[in-house]
This record gives C-alpha cells, structure tokens and sequence, in this order.
C-alpha cells in the first residue's frame, strides 16, 4: 500500500532543532579516572568495570549469543558493555577486532594507566575527544564536547577554508580546533602525555599484497549481505529509505525477504520524488514497493521543504549540527524519518556504502593504460557507457584523459622531477596547490600560506600509493577519507535527532571485509556497473527487472535550487559575514565571484555557492 502526501507543511515542533542531549565522559583526576560527566535519560551509553579495567561503552553489538559462547564469565543478561569489556580484556585488540557492531567505546587500565579509545570497523558510530589542561573529555557529539567548560569550541578555521579547496587532509580532525575524531577501525592509546593512534581493522593492509577473493569466497556475497540486513532488522522495526537505485532497492529485497522468513512485519518503504524529470525516480520507487509488497510513504521534496524552499530549510537544519552538512536532501529524509517514527519504526536502512564497495573507481582506466590492456580498456569503457549517463564526449574525455593518461603522466612527471630536480618539484608542488584555492579564499595571508602547508602534506601523503595502482588508491580512501567519516557520522546525528537507529547493511564489516577483495572483472560481471548485485537481483527477485538500470543523479535540480534560491538566501543573509569576519574568505572578491557564479548555471558554480551557504550557515551560532 503506498502512504501519499501531496503537499505538507512542517510545524516548529517537527523541525524543533534542538540537538538531542549526548553522554560526555571525562578521564581525569589524580589517579586519573573514566566517568561520566553527563548521561541523559534515554542515553545508549553504559559503564562496566571489573576491578582493573573500567569501560564506556555506546552503540549496540551484533551476533551477543556467539560472543557470549566464545567468552567466559557471560551470559544471556550481561550488557553490551559487559561483552566488550570481556573481549577486551581476555583477548585485546584481537578480540576488539572480531566485534559486531555499531559502537564507540574507551577502556581504562588502572594498573598500567592507559586509556584506550576505539569505534567500529566502519566508524558507523563516532567518538570525538579532546585533551584539556584538565583532562580529556570524550562523546559521540562535538556539539557536546564544546560545550563542556574545559574544551574550547574554536573553529578550525584551516579545514573551512580548505572545504572550499575540496580537501580534506586530516582524517581526525573536526570543524572545531580542539576537538578530534577517532578514525573508523582505529583505536587510540593515551597514557601521560602520549597519544598514539593505530588501525586495528583492516581488509588489506598497505604494503601486503591483496588477497582478492576467490570463487568460493565470492559465492558468500549473498550470505554475507542476509546477514547483514538480519543485523539490522534485529534492532527493531524496520523502515528503509528507498530510492530507484540498485543499493537501497537491494536492500530493501532482502529486508522483505529475511521479515518474510522470520515472521517479521515487511519493511516500511520511505521515498523521496523530485520535480526534475532526469532527477525524478517515483516510478521505479512505486514499482519496486508494489512488487515488493511494501507499505510505503511518498513526500515529494519540494513539499516537505516549507514556504521558505528547500535551502533554507537545510541550512537551518545544518546550523545546528556538529558539522556542515553533507546531504543537501535532508529535510526530505528528516520528514520521513519522523513519519516513519510516528508508524512505529525504531530503525531506518539505507543503502549506503553501495557505491564504495559495489561499485569500481573510474582510475581503473589508469591501471588498465598503464599495462597496456587495451581490450580491458575497451570493455572498461563499455561498461561505464551502459552504466552511466553521460555525452560520448564527456565519456571518453573521463575514460581516456581525467581517469587515464592525466593520471599516469602526472604520477611519471612527479617521480622524475622530484628524482632529478627536488627544488623545482617542490616550487611546482606548491603553485598547482595556490592553483586549488579559489583567488577568494582566504582572505587572511597567514591562512594562505597554512593551506599550503596543509595541501603539501596532503599531496604527499599519496606519493607512496601512486606506485602501485590508482584502483587501489580509490579504495583506501573509501576507508580512510575524512569525509567518509564525516558522511557515517552525519548519517548518526540524523538518526539521534529523529529517534531512530539509522543503519546500513553495506557497511557491514564482514561483507566489506569481502567486497574491498572482489576484483574488478567480478563487480562488473554481466557487463554493467555493480554486476554482482545486479546478479543477485535478477537471481534472487527476477521481477525487479533491474539489470539494465543506470545510475540517476539530481544534478540540474541541485543546480536549479542552489542557484535559484541560492541568490534570495545570500541576500537575506547578507552575504558570508561570519566567513569574512573569520579571515576565510575576502569580502569583496567573494561578492564579485557570487555574482558570477548564479549568473552561470554551471553545476560547479552550485556546488560552490552550496559550499558557501552552508558554511556560513554552521559557522554564524560559533562566530
């Protein structure tokens, strides 16, 4: 059944900002000790301790009956924090490497003093700290730790001017100067004035040779992927934002599969529509769910977004969060979150995570030219044709050029240059740097010259990998990008705000354990884009009918609304003042560059104008 609104006009109380209140722990005190500061009714964070070793933990753990049997001294009644006590301190690292989960939590070691700090594989749940005169303060919000009296909530004003630059070069770093991320799959060990950070998970460890995935191991992916979704489904009634893509409509298969076998209501189908024809993907989300036998819920975008239009209504969202926002879409999903909440949902799945490890990187080209393989080439660019919309020239200009001969000859033109010529590599290095910052930004010089800095250690950070292969450069980022951590860490905030549990199957360690490992010719078996689960679609749900579906993007209505609403914004707001009085950006030269950019129509004009507004947006409640 489908569950339609036409037009709808949200209430303060809906869309009431307020952030949810997080748990903050401190470690301090002589002995230092782990505490709670502040523990809200209804928290998720619980404290366990054994004499020795004390731990906070929050975040929920998956596969409790396997992990009780293999660890001694549990049962059926011990806590999710008692579990992961018992792993850590029977079997270390090792056994915080074979939890399940979605969690943050630290350990204190009151014999040997040392604090350990740790998230899941994935990071689907994040843990901030920050280190204080008084000690060091821990949450799963930013929000929360500046506002502890201890912890300084300045800006970091470098990572905002270096968003404008799209890089984002320190992985544990926040928009806040002093506070800092745990980086997904790492721990972080603190004793005295020492703090060192490590990953203890990892599908292929650099410098080892990938072990790619044989046929056996391959034929588990749909195993892998039940299990997946089980995991999530375990945790309460389920809702799925379902789009017309191949990752949520796969999802959403299995969910109704798996609900079906366990006697289990089907999941709740919640999906946006879109006014730009190219962008609207109504039809197949409608089908999908008939097919399916979904009850589903249906808001249009423009709708959900109130009088004042979509961007206003982001970025009011976003000025309250603990970061800029990424999602642009987001008072579409929040409304349907919260109507799925009023319908009894407890937990929301997505299909996230779908494009990191189902699809392949177009730098595959790269690698393909570097070889010399030319029929790969042919049949690489074949399959990017049938899977992507794209003009025959902007497709062969990506395949041939930006994804294939640029990279290699830049990779072969810095090698040389810095082997005979350091000096001049260094001078080069640093003009194609100043070259990525827009001649608005910033418009403090002493800003300027960090951003250099800032964007030489970037750069040659990456040196090492160039060596090997430009594919498997691609995947590393997807585990180790900030931004990767800042989009997991959005997707959590968005939940605690609505209420629900927000989850992702394909971000579930044990399938990306297998999925990073698929090669190429396997994840685009069948000829198209993401073939394995295209396969198992068309093996598994044959009435889908989605083998020949190609990726849909909403650029010209991002374009329409960033540049269309954009200007009234920009004029209600006067511009980016809190941007200019931070020393980020010139005022004069961003006026003149704004008025280009909404008379251009370009998609990176709106890409720009949406960097601006948003930030701005966040930054003014801080400056």
């Amino acid at each position: 059944m489908a569950v339609d609104v036409q037009s709808f006009e949200p209430t303060p109380e809906e869309f009431d900002q307020g952030p949810p209140r997080f748990w903050t722990a401190s470690y301090a005190g002589s002995p230092p000790a782990l505490r709670f500061v502040s523990s809200p009714e209804g928290s998720t964070a619980q404290l366990a301790g054994d004499g020795r070793t004390t731990v906070v933990f929050d975040g929920v753990l998956y596969d409790r009956d396997e992990l009780i049997g293999k660890l001694p001294g549990l049962d059926k009644a011990s806590s999710d924090a008692r579990i992961a006590l018992a792993a850590w301190t029977q079997r270390g690292v090792e056994g915080l490497r074979h939890l399940r989960g979605s969690f943050a939590m630290a350990a204190h070691d009151t014999e040997s003093g040392e604090l350990t700090l740790a998230r899941d594989p994935l990071g689907t749940h994040p843990l901030f700290y920050a280190r204080t005169d008084s000690g060091l303060f821990l949450s799963p919000s930013t929000n929360a730790l500046v506002l502890e009296p201890a912890v300084s909530p300045r800006v970091n004003r470098a990572l905002v001017a270096d968003t404008f630059c799209q890089r984002w070069p320190v992985p544990d770093e926040t928009y806040y100067l002093d506070v800092k991320r745990v980086p997904s799959g790492h721990l972080v060990r603190v004793r005295g004035g020492s703090l060192q950070a490590r990953r203890y998970w990892d599908p292929a460890p650099p410098g080892e040779p990938v072990r790619w995935a044989d046929d056996e191991e391959v034929d588990r992916f749909d195993e892998l992927l039940d299990r997946a979704v089980d995991r999530c489904l375990g945790l309460g009634p389920a809702g799925i934002y379902l789009s017309g893509g191949l990752d949520s409509i796969s999802v959403a298969a299995v969910a109704t599969e798996r609900t079906s076998l366990h006697g289990m209501d089907p999941p709740l189908a919640l999906s946006l529509s879109f006014p730009e024809p190219e962008s609207n993907e109504e039809q197949i989300q409608r089908a999908v769910a008939s097919k399916l036998g979904l009850p589903q819920v249906m808001f249009s975008i423009e709708d959900v977004a109130g009088r004042d239009g979509l961007l206003r209504a982001v970025l009011d969202l976003g000025s309250q969060r603990g970061a800029p926002i990424i999602g642009c879409w987001l008072p579409g999903y929040r409304r349907l979150g919260l109507q799925a909440r009023s319908m009894g949902c407890e937990t929301i799945l997505s299909g996230a995570g779908g494009d990191e490890w189902l699809g392949i990187s177009f730098y595959l080209a790269a690698d393909l030219l570097r070889t010399f393989d030319l029929p790969g080439l042919v049949r690489f660019g074949r399959i990017v044709r049938r899977s992507f919309n794209s003009t025959r020239i902007s497709f062969l200009h990506s395949l041939l050029w930006r994804f294939g001969l640029r990279a290699i000859l830049q990779e072969k033109w810095k090698r040389t240059l810095w082997a005979t010529a350091p000096g001049i590599a260094a001078r080069r290095r640093r003009r194609r740097i100043l070259e990525t910052i827009p001649p608005w930004v910033p418009g403090d010089p002493a800003l300027r010259e960090q951003l250099v800095g800032r964007g030489e250690e970037a750069v040659s950070n990456l040196e090492w990998e160039r060596s090997g292969s430009f594919y498997l450069q691609q995947g590393r980022m997807s585990l180790d990008h900030a931004v990767v951590s800042m989009e997991l860490e959005e997707l959590f905030e968005n939940g605690r705000h609505l209420g629900v549990r927000m989850t992702q199957p394909y971000w579930d360690p044990d399938l990306v354990d297998l999925l990073y490992r698929v090669s190429p010719d396997v994840l685009t078996r069948g000829g198209r884009a993401k073939g394995l689960v295209r396969d198992t679609l068309a093996r598994r749900f044959p009435g889908l009918g989605l083998e020949r579906q190609k990726k849909v993007i909403a650029t010209r209505y991002f374009t329409s609304v960033m540049l269309g609403q954009g200007r009234a914004v920009w004029g209600q707001m006067g511009g980016p003042q809190a941007l200019v009085e931070l020393g980020v950006v010139n005022p004069k030269l961003v006026a003149e560059a704004a008025d280009r950019m909404f008379s251009s129509g370009t998609a990176r004009a709106a890409n720009r104008i949406w960097n601006i507004l948003n930030l701005e947006a966040w930054l003014r409640p801080r400056i």
